[in-house]
Protein backbone atom coordinates (compact mmCIF):
# COMPACT_ATOMS: atom_id res chain seq x y z
CA UNK A 1 0.00 0.00 0.00
CA UNK A 2 1.08 3.44 -1.07
CA UNK A 3 1.80 5.59 1.85
CA UNK A 4 3.50 8.60 0.40
CA UNK A 5 1.03 10.68 -1.44
CA UNK A 6 1.62 13.82 -3.76
CA UNK A 7 -0.23 16.61 -4.11
CA UNK A 8 -3.93 14.83 -3.19
CA UNK A 9 -6.97 17.02 -3.60
CA UNK A 10 -9.97 15.91 -2.51
CA UNK A 11 -8.66 14.62 1.09
CA UNK A 12 -9.49 16.60 3.81
CA UNK A 13 -8.49 16.64 7.64
CA UNK A 14 -10.74 14.30 8.63
CA UNK A 15 -9.34 11.62 6.16
CA UNK A 16 -6.03 11.77 7.83
CA UNK A 17 -6.81 10.86 11.03
CA UNK A 18 -5.65 7.14 10.91
CA UNK A 19 -2.44 5.26 10.30
CA UNK A 20 -3.04 4.11 6.68
CA UNK A 21 -0.17 7.66 5.74
CA UNK A 22 3.54 8.61 6.70
CA UNK A 23 3.90 11.49 3.88
CA UNK A 24 1.99 13.75 1.79
CA UNK A 25 3.61 15.74 -0.10
CA UNK A 26 1.90 19.12 -0.84
CA UNK A 27 1.12 20.92 -4.35
CA UNK A 28 2.91 24.29 -2.68
CA UNK A 29 6.71 24.64 -3.80
CA UNK A 30 9.15 27.79 -3.33
CA UNK A 31 13.08 28.88 -3.83
CA UNK A 32 14.50 27.08 -1.52
CA UNK A 33 17.14 29.47 -1.65
CA UNK A 34 14.78 32.44 -0.42
CA UNK A 35 13.95 30.01 2.41
CA UNK A 36 17.55 29.18 2.97
CA UNK A 37 18.73 32.93 3.21
CA UNK A 38 16.32 33.46 6.19
CA UNK A 39 17.42 30.23 7.66
CA UNK A 40 20.92 31.38 7.68
CA UNK A 41 20.51 34.58 9.12
CA UNK A 42 18.32 33.38 12.06
CA UNK A 43 20.62 30.70 12.53
CA UNK A 44 23.86 33.17 12.47
CA UNK A 45 22.29 35.98 14.70
CA UNK A 46 20.52 33.66 17.06
CA UNK A 47 23.29 31.71 18.50
CA UNK A 48 22.41 32.17 21.77
CA UNK A 49 18.78 31.08 21.58
CA UNK A 50 19.93 27.32 20.18
CA UNK A 51 17.69 24.69 21.94
CA UNK A 52 19.62 21.35 21.90
CA UNK A 53 18.92 17.92 23.81
CA UNK A 54 21.71 18.52 26.33
CA UNK A 55 19.95 21.80 27.80
CA UNK A 56 18.90 19.92 30.85
CA UNK A 57 18.85 22.89 32.69
CA UNK A 58 16.30 24.13 30.85
CA UNK A 59 13.94 21.34 32.10
CA UNK A 60 11.50 21.15 34.59
CA UNK A 61 12.17 18.67 37.81
CA UNK A 62 9.37 16.53 37.57
CA UNK A 63 9.97 15.98 33.57
CA UNK A 64 13.94 15.88 33.56
CA UNK A 65 13.89 11.59 34.49
CA UNK A 66 11.21 11.29 32.20
CA UNK A 67 13.20 13.33 29.20
CA UNK A 68 16.63 11.72 29.95
CA UNK A 69 15.70 8.51 29.39
CA UNK A 70 13.48 9.69 26.05
CA UNK A 71 16.70 10.80 25.00
CA UNK A 72 19.06 8.62 25.47
CA UNK A 73 16.55 6.21 23.15
CA UNK A 74 15.92 8.69 20.39
CA UNK A 75 18.84 11.18 20.55
CA UNK A 76 21.27 10.41 17.60
CA UNK A 77 24.76 12.67 17.82
CA UNK A 78 28.14 12.96 16.46
CA UNK A 79 30.93 13.79 18.09
CA UNK A 80 30.64 17.26 17.41
CA UNK A 81 27.19 17.75 16.54
CA UNK A 82 23.64 17.37 17.96
CA UNK A 83 20.40 18.21 16.61
CA UNK A 84 19.58 22.02 17.27
CA UNK A 85 15.90 24.10 16.77
CA UNK A 86 15.00 27.06 16.90
CA UNK A 87 11.99 28.02 18.37
CA UNK A 88 10.30 30.89 16.64
CA UNK A 89 7.06 31.72 18.56
CA UNK A 90 6.24 32.11 22.84
CA UNK A 91 3.49 33.91 24.90
CA UNK A 92 5.94 37.48 25.02
CA UNK A 93 9.51 38.73 23.27
CA UNK A 94 11.54 36.59 25.21
CA UNK A 95 15.53 36.45 24.83
CA UNK A 96 17.40 33.36 24.52
CA UNK A 97 17.02 30.00 24.88
CA UNK A 98 13.09 28.51 24.72
CA UNK A 99 12.64 25.15 25.22
CA UNK A 100 9.88 22.71 24.10
CA UNK A 101 6.89 24.08 26.28
CA UNK A 102 6.03 20.49 28.21
CA UNK A 103 9.85 20.77 29.48
CA UNK A 104 10.21 24.53 30.40
CA UNK A 105 11.35 24.51 33.99
CA UNK A 106 8.28 26.37 35.70
CA UNK A 107 10.97 28.73 37.77
CA UNK A 108 12.82 30.02 34.78
CA UNK A 109 9.71 30.43 33.02
CA UNK A 110 6.92 31.66 35.53
CA UNK A 111 4.72 32.40 32.43
CA UNK A 112 4.08 28.42 32.13
CA UNK A 113 2.26 29.36 35.23
CA UNK A 114 -0.33 32.09 33.12
CA UNK A 115 -3.84 29.89 33.05
CA UNK A 116 -3.94 31.79 30.05
CA UNK A 117 -0.31 31.00 28.45
CA UNK A 118 -2.22 28.40 25.93
CA UNK A 119 -3.93 31.20 24.07
CA UNK A 120 -0.85 33.47 24.01
CA UNK A 121 2.69 31.36 23.27
CA UNK A 122 2.16 31.11 19.63
CA UNK A 123 2.84 34.40 18.99
CA UNK A 124 6.07 35.31 16.47
CA UNK A 125 8.68 36.66 17.96
CA UNK A 126 9.98 39.82 15.75
CA UNK A 127 13.71 38.79 15.76
CA UNK A 128 12.60 35.61 13.84
CA UNK A 129 9.67 37.37 11.91
CA UNK A 130 10.72 39.01 8.15
CA UNK A 131 11.96 37.69 5.31
CA UNK A 132 10.82 34.13 3.65
CA UNK A 133 8.80 33.31 7.04
CA UNK A 134 7.05 36.24 7.33
CA UNK A 135 5.66 35.67 3.90
CA UNK A 136 5.18 32.20 4.27
CA UNK A 137 3.65 33.08 7.79
CA UNK A 138 0.98 35.91 6.09
CA UNK A 139 0.49 33.44 3.14
CA UNK A 140 -1.19 30.76 4.75
CA UNK A 141 -2.32 32.74 8.12
CA UNK A 142 -1.97 32.06 11.82
CA UNK A 143 -3.98 28.69 12.03
CA UNK A 144 -1.23 26.92 10.05
CA UNK A 145 1.55 27.96 12.38
CA UNK A 146 1.37 26.63 15.92
CA UNK A 147 4.55 25.26 17.38
CA UNK A 148 6.68 26.53 14.88
CA UNK A 149 10.15 26.02 14.55
CA UNK A 150 13.39 25.87 12.67
CA UNK A 151 15.40 22.57 13.04
CA UNK A 152 18.70 21.28 11.71
CA UNK A 153 20.23 17.97 11.94
CA UNK A 154 23.89 18.06 11.19
CA UNK A 155 25.69 15.20 9.63
CA UNK A 156 24.99 11.96 11.40
CA UNK A 157 22.34 13.81 14.08
CA UNK A 158 18.97 12.96 13.98
CA UNK A 159 16.13 11.39 16.39
CA UNK A 160 15.33 7.29 16.21
CA UNK A 161 12.06 5.83 16.12
CA UNK A 162 9.41 7.82 17.93
CA UNK A 163 6.63 8.82 18.01
CA UNK A 164 5.38 13.03 19.05
CA UNK A 165 2.74 13.76 21.44
CA UNK A 166 -0.94 13.28 19.77
CA UNK A 167 -4.35 14.31 21.40
CA UNK A 168 -6.98 11.83 21.13
CA UNK A 169 -7.16 10.11 18.86
CA UNK A 170 -3.13 10.45 18.85
CA UNK A 171 -2.85 11.63 15.05
CA UNK A 172 -0.67 14.29 14.84
CA UNK A 173 0.10 16.77 11.89
CA UNK A 174 2.85 18.51 11.32
CA UNK A 175 4.48 20.83 8.31
CA UNK A 176 7.89 20.65 7.01
CA UNK A 177 8.87 23.00 4.44
CA UNK A 178 12.77 22.31 3.26
CA UNK A 179 14.94 24.71 1.93
CA UNK A 180 17.74 21.59 2.45
CA UNK A 181 18.70 18.33 2.50
CA UNK A 182 21.40 16.19 1.72
CA UNK A 183 20.92 12.64 -0.57
CA UNK A 184 21.98 10.78 2.04
CA UNK A 185 19.29 11.14 4.76
CA UNK A 186 17.41 8.37 6.92
CA UNK A 187 12.93 9.14 7.07
CA UNK A 188 11.44 6.18 8.00
CA UNK A 189 7.98 5.64 9.29
CA UNK A 190 6.95 2.33 11.50
CA UNK A 191 8.56 0.09 13.51
CA UNK A 192 10.07 -2.10 10.97
CA UNK A 193 13.79 -0.24 9.97
CA UNK A 194 14.41 -2.63 7.46
CA UNK A 195 10.93 -1.86 5.19
CA UNK A 196 12.19 -0.02 2.40
CA UNK A 197 8.80 0.80 1.14
CA UNK A 198 8.63 3.17 4.20
CA UNK A 199 11.61 5.14 3.68
CA UNK A 200 11.35 8.14 2.03
CA UNK A 201 13.30 10.73 0.11
CA UNK A 202 12.72 14.34 0.40
CA UNK A 203 13.13 17.15 -2.28
CA UNK A 204 14.26 21.01 -1.12
CA UNK A 205 11.96 23.89 -2.39
CA UNK A 206 8.54 21.21 -1.33
CA UNK A 207 6.32 21.38 1.39
CA UNK A 208 5.18 18.30 2.78
CA UNK A 209 2.83 16.65 5.97
CA UNK A 210 3.94 14.22 8.08
CA UNK A 211 1.97 11.86 10.05
CA UNK A 212 4.12 12.32 13.23
CA UNK A 213 1.70 10.23 15.50
CA UNK A 214 3.14 7.19 14.39
CA UNK A 215 6.68 5.60 14.68
CA UNK A 216 9.02 7.60 12.50
CA UNK A 217 12.84 8.35 12.83
CA UNK A 218 14.91 11.21 11.03
CA UNK A 219 18.38 10.87 10.56
CA UNK A 220 21.11 12.72 8.24
CA UNK A 221 23.87 10.84 7.16
CA UNK A 222 24.62 13.71 4.72
CA UNK A 223 27.81 16.15 4.55
CA UNK A 224 24.64 18.88 4.18
CA UNK A 225 22.75 19.65 6.93
CA UNK A 226 19.27 18.61 7.26
CA UNK A 227 17.39 21.97 7.51
CA UNK A 228 13.41 21.89 8.12
CA UNK A 229 10.55 24.88 8.83
CA UNK A 230 8.32 22.86 11.23
CA UNK A 231 4.69 23.96 12.57
CA UNK A 232 1.37 22.35 13.67
CA UNK A 233 -1.62 23.01 11.32
CA UNK A 234 -5.13 23.18 12.34
CA UNK A 235 -7.54 20.93 11.59
CA UNK A 236 -9.22 23.94 8.98
CA UNK A 237 -5.73 25.04 8.03
CA UNK A 238 -5.65 21.20 6.75
CA UNK A 239 -8.10 21.55 4.38
CA UNK A 240 -6.62 24.66 3.23
CA UNK A 241 -3.33 23.36 2.53
CA UNK A 242 -5.12 19.93 0.66
CA UNK A 243 -6.85 22.06 -1.80
CA UNK A 244 -3.79 24.31 -2.40
CA UNK A 245 -1.67 24.52 -5.69
CA UNK A 246 0.93 27.28 -5.40
CA UNK A 247 4.55 28.40 -6.43
CA UNK A 248 5.31 30.75 -3.17
CA UNK A 249 7.39 33.96 -4.98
Amino acid sequence: MNRFWKHPKNLNWKDLQNNNWDVIELDITFDPLDLLDWCNTVMENNQDSIWSFDKDYLVDENALDEFLRQRKEILVKSDTSIPEQWTLQWSYQREGVLPFRLLACKKQFPEINDPCFLEKWNQNLDKYFFGWYKKYYELFGPECFTVTRLVKFPKDCGLNTHKDTGGDPPFLIRMHAIPQIGDDIFLNFGEDLTDKTRHYKLKPGCVYLFNTGIPHAAINHSDLDWIMLHNNPSEIAVDNLLKTSMYIK
